[in-house]
């Protein structure tokens, strides 16, 4: 959503990432944290004439309506197109074909919360601190390698 700072971050995140890897920027196509608003927004993309190889959701829950499009038009994944979702939630490890993610644990994530509560409570008037999460990548099975994308595409 264009009004949510963990959007934001996603997207500049997205971004970098791709002008490190020398990649020139793909399209960015905002929509709510939803499945139905992944599934709206992947059925647009993929019936463009020049349909992307690889969808980046800004998290899993996105990605599953990326997965039942990309179903819908007959697409392969990863063979044709492959999926990457951001959260890492239990569902994308049981999903078919299984989620590649970015993961971050939810727990390591509570822990920090409280301990800068904890320290921040204790130091009153002590300015605020800001962490910043390192995420991890899970390989699953719904990406493969550029390489390896068929590059016909679905009617």
């Amino acid at each position: 959503p264009a009004d949510s700072p963990v959007a934001s971050e996603r997207i500049t995140g997205y971004q970098e990432a791709l002008a490190e890897a020398g990649i020139a920027p793909g399209t960015i196509q905002r929509c709510p944290f939803t499945a139905a608003a992944g599934h709206a927004a992947a059925r647009e993309l993929l019936a463009r004439t020049e349909r992307p190889t690889a969808i980046f959701a800004g998290n899993d829950t996105i990605a599953l309506g990326v997965l039942r499009a990309a179903a819908e038009r007959g697409l392969s994944v990863p063979g044709q197109l492959s999926v990457v979702g951001f959260d890492d939630i239990e569902l994308s490890r049981y999903l078919y074909p299984a989620l590649t993610t970015i993961g971050q644990s939810i727990r390591d994530l509570g822990e920090r919360a409280a301990q800068l509560l904890l320290a921040r409570r204790e130091t009153v008037g002590s300015p605020s601190t800001h962490d910043i999460a390192v995420p991890r990548l899970v390989l699953r099975e719904s990406t493969a390698a550029p390489s390896a994308l068929e590059t016909s595409h679905a009617p």
